[in-house]
């Protein structure tokens, strides 16, 4: 399968494509909407993976025993999920952002103020050891290092990651909110 997809006769060509399509557009479709995407990306997604089957078999990159249909399902899998994160990304707001203007409250514009009060509510419903890390990094602008003393994490590293889970957990109780 891998030479006929390098196969410079169209017809060839498009007899793998063809087998391909119908072959695995059933098997990523029930992936998308299993996965809560859109029937109309599946075409796009199967597209985009026989490209790039192509470029691999193209540069020999494929070993002799590649399944062809499971590396372009991989690919397909691969970019859906890479989409799916990029959307999430669109729509969360960055906390990071909102807290650093907490302080600046007054200043805020009315668009802001919603999000600044959602996020104190969100904030207050976050647990202590929580809490109190983000309210010591972002309010009294204590360093990682400083975190890392007060909390006794042993290291920075771990204030970093004690901070980041903090931003996680309160970024899912500010976007259950916002529904």
């Amino acid at each position: 399968m891998i030479s006929m997809l390098t196969n410079k006769d169209p017809l060839l060509f498009n007899k793998v494509v063809s087998y391909l399509t119908e072959k695995l557009s059933g098997k990523i479709y029930h992936y998308v909407i299993q996965h809560g995407g859109r029937a109309e990306d599946v075409g796009e997604l199967l597209d985009d993976a026989l490209m790039v089957a192509h470029q691999y078999a193209l540069s020999q990159k494929f070993k002799k025993n590649t399944s062809i249909p499971a590396f372009v399902f991989q690919v397909s899998k691969y970019q859906f999920l890479k989409n799916i994160r990029a959307e999430q990304h669109k729509k969360t707001i960055q906390v990071d952002d909102v807290l650093y203007n907490l302080k600046e409250e007054e200043e805020v514009l009315d668009y802001d103020e919603v999000h600044m009060k959602a996020l104190k509510l969100v904030l207050n419903e976050l647990k202590p050891p929580c809490k109190e890390v983000l309210v010591d990094f972002y309010y009294k602008n204590f360093t990682m290092h400083e975190i890392a003393q007060k909390y006794n994490l042993g290291s920075e590293q771990a204030a970093k990651n004690r901070k980041y889970r903090c931003i996680k957990k309160l970024r899912e109780l500010f976007l259950k909110q916002e529904k």
